[in-house]
């Protein structure tokens, strides 16, 4: 939870690895925001952090792979759509729609 670009793009690499030995690969990449002193916990980021992956960038990223991305945003600020969404070859779907 809340891991920048870098820690996507390595889970990318090692699923995509010809040694990874896995058949159907899935990431999960999670946010959790809330405002400065009001954090639910410590791991909270602000959201106006800047290692903020937003979903059209995690989009851009699932064409890279074969694997199922799961991207999912909590943000008690309501400064981003909350929920959590399928990205797969560069194509999303909300989970619930």
């Amino acid at each position: 939870m809340n891991e920048a670009e870098e820690h996507l793009v390595e889970d990318i690499r090692r699923l995509e690895h010809a040694d990874s030995n896995v058949e159907n690969g899935f990431i999960v990449h999670l946010y959790r925001l809330s405002q400065p002193g009001q954090q639910f916990s410590g791991r909270d980021w602000s959201p106006g952090s800047s290692r903020i992956l937003s979903l059209e960038q995690v989009i851009e990223l699932s064409k890279q792979t074969s694997a199922e991305i799961y991207y999912g945003m909590a943000d008690s600020t309501g400064m981003y759509e909350n929920g959590v969404w399928l990205l797969k070859n560069g194509r999303m779907s909300k989970a619930g729609s």
